[in-house]
């Protein structure tokens, strides 16, 4: 503004008649120092500072605030004297800005080089570290390798010895195996003759006539079992001739469907007799017309039946099927036997064909029947095979080629064994039951006893034994032995040890375990008489031992002897004070005790209460009336009304002796229904009415 009044000054002429000074002192070119230097200006101020404050009053004033009415800033008048240093001054400051952004610039790089160098040291002190941590790395994994590399050499060390321990181990086992072959084969010899010299007199003796029902039924047992025995030893002896190589096949053309019809017709028998339902199952129509050994394939089917009819329950079934298909080009034959029956379990199935081995311990048979199956199977250049669910059934498949090579034995007379072999296959399958014939419900005047067997002659002979004096009870296995146990409730109960279903020891441990069945003596039959099966079985609570063979002597005074000491016990609770001095102390299990305790509380504790019925009792204790009367029967000699009516006695009896209650107050207060009922049972027990003992207790006062 002062420079343009100044020009319109200097075109009026009028430039020399006025002062002209301007308000923005600012250094260069065309500016306020500079106009006046040059003398276009007289002057010029310096613009004040504190514009901050000029703001403020401004906001002030516009919000209607209150302000200060002077506001005084600060400034300072250029003139020419002055101008020149002002000029001087900005130019220097001007160089000392330029410095100054040198250096910043230089700074600024600085900085950057100085945060490169710091990126660059923290990113090698980084790789050091990775570089120090994959060195320690390195070095674990070293000692680790050489470490690991040392245990795996001692363990290959190991392994090695092991394996030439395996070895040797295996060549004794083969060498232990050929001579327990060896030493079968050589007692199996020895026993052919016995066997036979007891085998044909018995056959004899049962062509007799004179011989009484139980004189034939003894020897019956004997030439069944003899039979059976027999044809173990002629497998023993099979066996091992296969095993050195000596068996051969005797070939021969025949139809193979009409004669397994002849092989298993001596099992309808026994089907009809354990009512198991027994079909063959074979086209009418196809032609089975085959090239094989006969002998060998008749004694694959009685094996498989034997097993068959063994573990298949009444009201099973059995199948044998018979078909005819092509495998590679060439006709061949299979053979099914299938059944209904228990199964086995699958960790079992790769080892039912090796030589002496037994599912388990539950299952009679010496583990050479379906080795020797094997055996004759591939023979044939066939294979068998199984198919088994547990609880569900068993199938065996057995495929060969019909027609064997070879040539055609002439000779083709049944050797003399096979009969042995088949009568004492169907005899093994109808020795072992899994369920017994349904018993006759017993008569009321004789002790019961429970035989639990899978054996059907080992029931058969011990009933013989005991069915004079005692009512006999039969069981098959231990699941059936608790349920004729829980129904019958037996004075004493005889079990064998190896069972199939449930076993002798777990039969044993549940009974001692329940209530209704705890006090009922349990003697323990066994094939293996080691100290260590009886140990086991007196802790599953076993009262007597008797190993096979057994005498019948021996079994009936053993059986007396565990009778005589339940006849104790029945002492020692009907009457505890008088027996304990008068002979020792029965031992009586916990659970018997337990329960002859409760009884007679809740006896005491209702003995008032006319209607107080047995059921009552038997629902408190958790047991029905027909158990809770067997029960205290068997522990006490008395019913549960007996124990009832006494406990009533025995009180009244004492009331009478202590009190001067009337007999009416007394019979009522012990729960009798009426003084004439009471009157009767007090001289029935004591052998005097009540009105007797009161006059001697009144005489005696």
């Amino acid at each position: 503004m002062a420079s343009g009044a100044h020009d319109a000054a200097v075109r009026r002429g009028r430039a020399e008649e006025m002062l002209f000074v301007g308000v923005d002192a600012l250094s260069g070119k065309g500016l306020g120092v500079e106009m006046v230097s040059d003398g276009t200006l007289d002057a010029t101020f310096i613009y004040p500072t504190g514009g901050d404050r000029v703001v403020q009053v401004a906001m002030d004033i516009l919000e209607g605030r209150s302000y200060p009415r002077e506001t005084l800033l600060s400034t300072a008048l250029v003139n020419r004297q002055n101008a020149r240093i002002m000029q001087m001054q900005t130019t220097h400051i001007g160089t000392l800005d330029e410095k100054i952004e040198k250096l910043n610039s230089q700074l600024d790089a600085f900085l950057m080089r100085y945060s490169a160098q710091r990126m660059f040291l923290y990113a090698c002190i980084v790789i050091l570290v990775l570089v120090a941590a994959l060195l320690v790395f390195v070095v674990r994994a070293f000692w680790t390798k050489n470490r690991l590399n040392t245990e795996l050499s001692q363990q290959k060390q190991q392994v090695e010895e092991q394996r030439d321990q395996l070895i040797h181990l295996s060549r004794q086992l083969e060498d232990a195996t050929h001579a327990k072959l060896a030493f079968f084969t050589n007692v199996s010899h020895d026993f052919r003759t016995p066997l036979t010299l007891i085998a044909d007199p018995v056959e004899q003796l049962m062509h007799s006539h004179t011989l009484t029902e139980h004189e034939r039924f003894l020897l019956n047992i004997i030439h069944k079992n003899v039979t059976v025995l027999l044809r173990l030893v002629n497998q023993v002896l099979d066996f091992r001739k296969f095993e050195d190589g000596k068996l051969q096949l005797r070939l021969s053309r025949f139809d193979l469907r009409t004669a397994l019809m002849e092989w298993t017709d001596a099992f309808r028998t026994l089907s009809f007799r354990k009512h198991i339902h027994f079909r063959i199952e074979a086209d009418p129509a196809a032609d089975y017309t085959v090239t094989a050994d006969a002998e060998k394939l008749e004694r694959i089917v009685y094996n498989l039946l034997s097993n068959a009819f063994k573990f298949t329950p009444e009201n099973g079934s059995i199948s044998v099927g018979l078909a005819l298909f092509s495998r590679e080009g060439e006709p061949a034959l299979r053979l099914q036997v299938t059944d209904t029956g228990v199964g086995m379990p699958a960790e079992h199935v790769q080892h039912i064909f090796d030589s002496f081995y037994q599912i388990d311990v539950h299952h009679a048979g010496s583990g050479i029947g379906l080795a020797l199956v094997k055996a004759f199977v591939e023979m044939h250049r066939g294979t068998i095979r199984v198919d088994t669910t547990e609880g569900q059934g068993t199938c065996f498949t057995i495929e060969m080629p019909a027609c064997q090579t070879g040539d055609l034995d002439p000779d083709t007379t049944r050797s003399a064994v096979l009969a042995n072999l088949k009568e004492g296959a169907v005899l093994a399958a109808d020795q072992e039951t899994l369920q017994a014939a349904e018993s006759d419900t017993p008569a009321e005047d004789k002790e019961t006893v429970l035989v639990v067997d899978d054996n059907q002659d080992i029931r058969d002979y011990v009933r013989s034994i005991l069915q004079d004096n005692y009512r006999v009870v039969e069981a098959a296995n231990g699941q059936e032995g608790i349920q004729q146990a829980m129904k019958y409730v037996p004075d004493v109960i005889i079990c064998d040890v190896m069972m199939p279903v449930m076993d002798g020891m777990e039969c044993c441990r549940r009974l001692k375990s329940e209530l209704q069945t705890s006090h009922i003596p349990v003697m323990m039959l066994t094939a293996y008489a080691v100290d260590e099966q009886k140990i086991k079985g007196y802790e599953c609570g076993a009262d007597s031992y008797i190993a096979k063979p057994f005498s019948a002597r021996l079994l009936t005074v053993r059986l007396r002897n565990l009778i005589e000491n339940r006849h104790r016990l029945q002492n020692f609770f009907a009457d505890g004070s008088n027996t304990a001095l008068q002979q020792p102390k029965p031992a009586v299990t916990d659970v018997d005790k337990g329960f002859m305790e409760k009884l007679r509380r809740l006896i005491d504790e209702r003995l008032s209460d006319p209607n107080l019925s047995v059921e009552e009792l038997g629902e408190q204790i958790g047991l029905s009336r027909v158990q809770l009367y067997r029960k205290t029967k068997a522990l006490c000699g008395y019913s549960p009304n007996e124990l009832l009516r006494i406990a009533r006695l025995k009180r009244a009896a004492s009331l009478l002796a202590s009190t001067e209650k009337t007999v009416a107050e007394i019979t009522y207060e012990v729960g009798f229904s009426s003084p004439s009922y009471f009157t009767k049972c007090y001289k029935e027990y004591f052998g005097e009415i009540p009105t007797e003992f009161l006059r001697r207790k009144n005489g005696g006062e």
